[in-house]
């Protein structure tokens, strides 16, 4: 796998061995960096909708909402027929304690493998 980066240390591209084509992160200068799509192989993969900051919804094959809960440091991610699909727990200090997901839209880190979500979270 490889990753490319823009001149702020934003992930813009990355190429996983065996896949022909590379994932593409678009980002919204108004929304401070934030990821808004990611495009893979010339088509729309995935959308993400924010408000506040914080990431409100996430389009893919489908609408999932993003529920935080700042005084339990949970997340629960449900679909569009209200069902919970992926949950979160945090401790104190942020590190994920518990998770359970269908889809992991938390941030566009957290929905790659576990194998890049640290490398990635590194470079944001």
């Amino acid at each position: 796998m490889s990753q490319n980066y823009d001149g702020d240390g934003l992930r813009v591209k990355k190429t996983d061995s065996g896949v022909p084509l590379p994932t593409y992160y678009l980002r919204s200068t108004v929304l401070g960096g934030q990821v808004v799509a990611e495009i893979s192989g010339g088509s729309w993969m995935r959308g993400y909708v924010y408000l506040g900051g914080e990431m409100l919804a996430v389009q893919a094959s489908g609408v999932y909402w993003v529920h935080q809960d700042p005084m339990a440091k949970s997340k629960r991610v449900t679909n569009g027929s209200g069902n919970v699909v992926s949950t979160i727990d945090l401790d104190p200090w942020g590190g994920a304690k518990h998770q359970a997901a269908a889809i992991r839209p938390f941030s566009p880190t957290a929905s790659l493998p576990t194998s890049e979500t640290t490398t990635a979270a590194t470079k944001r």
